[in-house]
């Protein structure tokens, strides 16, 4: 069985640990006997951070140099992977033609693409303009697709852009499935939402790489070491977790790991604040590397002000760390307080600092951690899912033939 996987959220040679979470479904994929192929665009825009408020001159240039020399196509981790480039205009203004925009520049190349990979099945992650782009696929192939509401393109962008309706319409139209990465997730999209055709599969986590050690040593430590690990965008709030470090009054250190537009002003906020010396950042750091820096740490915090279902936090559990997160999207049904972590008010550095100083007053079980989220999660069961729900729909799709 041949699968496409269609997002910009995916891994590259100049950007390795982009989107690597649909790296892992690829994976997963794979080893449940399907060969897997990704469509992955480039776009060629400069960040809205680096021109507003004001204009970074070299960091754009640095930006759009990475994003040129990015390969036309490439392997990653063993799957083939192309990098159309097209340029994405403006949100603001058109927001709801992207799809469009994106076929004007690079739809020939991706029929192409289509025509020699001749998948069976689509997945488009991030609702517009990936999943919105079902409509060219279904006007020349007839191929099943999925389309994957991640989290802040269902939960934020059609709130501050014009356009979701036409959006709505064309996904309700052309894509044979919305998945829902969680409960809360569906739900939302049943009450707040038109789209039609929603289930729920949920996300996982790669337990070959991060799982428990084995020590599960109880003591008292002087110094709370936390991680957060994430790319730096506002919606990801790093600057809410740096801000709760002016309130803490306990001895703590804080591991920043990633990359992203939001980078420099949280390392500007650092030395303003003078906390140099408790705050790290690292940079980007291997996926097959991460867990060796986790097992250094006591406490995983995700300060996101928009999450769906993230692999990070799972992951952090799977190294049988706690983990400190704000209560949006479906943190609630990862998240079991005393147990395995603790929930904070979203955007509240104040409550924040609460609860990591309430972390660091309890002597956690990380094995019981650990062995919780390898029992309740798994990209094994999430490729398993995939294939059950795609053999549904082409069962239906042969009965409407016949009728």
């Amino acid at each position: 069985m041949n699968i496409l996987i269609f997002s910009y959220l995916f891994p590259n040679s100049n950007f390795p640990y982009y989107g690597i979470f649909n790296l892992s479904r690829a994976k997963a994929l794979e080893r449940a006997g399907c060969e897997v192929t990704v469509i992955a665009p480039v776009n060629l825009s400069p960040y809205m951070i680096n021109i507003f408020p004001r204009f970074r001159l070299l960091e754009s240039i640095r930006l759009f140099k990475k994003m040129v020399s990015i390969p036309s196509v490439e392997y990653i981790d063993g799957i083939k992977v192309y990098h159309p480039k097209w340029l994405k205009l403006p949100n603001k203004i058109f927001w709801k033609y992207h799809s469009d925009i994106m076929h004007l520049f690079i739809g020939s190349k991706i029929q192409n693409i289509i025509k020699y990979f001749n998948p069976d099945l689509i997945i488009s992650t991030w609702l517009n303009p990936f999943a919105a782009y079902s409509v060219f696929f279904k006007k020349k192939f007839p191929i099943i697709n999925f389309a994957i509401a991640e989290g802040s393109d269902l939960l934020i962008h059609p709130y501050v852009f014009n356009g979701w309706s036409k959006v709505e319409e064309i996904i309700n139209e052309n894509c044979d499935l919305v998945i829902a990465v969680s409960n809360s997730m569906k739900n939302y999209i049943e009450h707040r939402t038109n789209l039609r055709k929603v289930e729920i599969i949920r996300n996982g986590y790669d337990d070959d790489i991060f799982y428990s050690t084995g020590n599960n040593i109880k003591e008292k430590k002087r110094i709370l070491k936390i991680i957060s690990v994430g790319n730096f965008y506002f919606v990801k709030g790093q600057d809410i977790l740096l801000e709760a470090f002016t309130h803490l009054k306990i001895p703590m250190e804080l591991t920043l790991v990633g990359d992203g537009p939001e980078l420099e002003k949280c390392k500007e906020y650092v030395c303003t604040h003078h906390l140099e010396k408790i705050v790290h950042f690292i940079g980007e750091v291997p996926h097959n590397k991460l867990s060796s820096i986790l097992y250094q740490h006591d406490v995983f915090c995700l300060p996101s002000r928009s999450e769906g279902f993230p692999a990070a936090p799972l992951e952090a559990m799977g190294c049988g760390l706690p983990v400190v997160t704000s209560n949006v999207g479906d943190m609630d049904e990862i998240i079991v307080e005393s147990f395995n972590g603790f929930l904070f008010k979203s955007e509240s550095s104040i409550d924040l600092a609460k609860k990591l100083t309430l972390a660091s007053l309890i002597n956690w079980d990380k094995k019981e951690i650990s062995h919780w989220v390898a029992n309740n999660f798994s990209w094994n069961n999430w490729a398993i899912q995939i294939l059950e729900k795609y053999n549904d729909y082409s069962a239906k799709k042969m009965e409407q033939l016949f009728v």
